[in-house]
């Protein structure tokens, strides 16, 4: 996929579309958005297959919503990436169809647990992306947005009595995007341990 990205960039460098200079960001962008097609695409098949795509859609808005800028943990490769992400999914769906109850008052509460812990967190700033401090204040303020924003809406379909499924996606998309914060801020506190 690398030599077939960095083909199409050179092509579009060749018809002075894009500049020398923005090539390499040319190549990481389209990289990462196809990367991001493989694994949704690849995510909503197996939700088709298992009959949860609705609730798998309410997972990635979750999911993403709150990545988009919170940031969190990030896999150094895109297959390992992709092994992880569309494994946990499967783990997760095959999981719930084997053990699903009705989301109670615990399961509530732990999400708002969860929701209070990503509220006090706010962003996490990735290694790869070297937000400034601004940047990484902006981030906060809006991963908190955001999160507080999912919960209102997740709080709302539970008082609606929207089939327990919906809410349990909806419930590990938040609980992904907190591993994946608490496992940036570990890795970020080990990074700075070894310097």
């Amino acid at each position: 996929m690398q030599r077939r990205i960095e083909y199409l960039v050179n092509r579009m460098l060749q018809a002075n579309i894009i500049s020398r200079e923005d090539k390499e960001w040319y190549v990481y962008s389209i990289q990462i958005i196809f990367e991001k097609i493989i694994s949704v695409s690849s995510i909503l098949f197996l939700a088709i297959i298992f009959g949860y795509f609705f609730q798998t859609v309410g997972f990635l808005l979750v999911f993403s919503g709150i990545r988009r800028y919170a940031g969190g943990f990030h896999l150094k490769h895109f297959g390992s990436c992709y092994l992880f992400s569309v494994g946990t999914y499967l783990f997760f769906v095959l999981a719930i169809q084997r053990f699903q109850t009705d989301f109670t008052i615990i399961q509530m509460i732990i999400i708002f647990i969860i929701v209070l812990f990503m509220l006090c967190i706010g962003a996490v700033n990735n290694q790869e992306f070297r937000w400034s401090i601004k940047e990484e204040i902006e981030k906060s303020v809006l991963t908190r947005y955001s999160i507080l924003i999912i919960y209102c809406v997740f709080v709302g379909l539970k008082l609606s009595g929207i089939d327990d499924s919906y809410l349990w996606f909806m419930g590990f998309g938040l609980s992904l995007s907190f591993c994946g914060l608490i496992l940036q801020k570990i890795n970020i506190f080990k990074n700075k341990t070894r310097v």
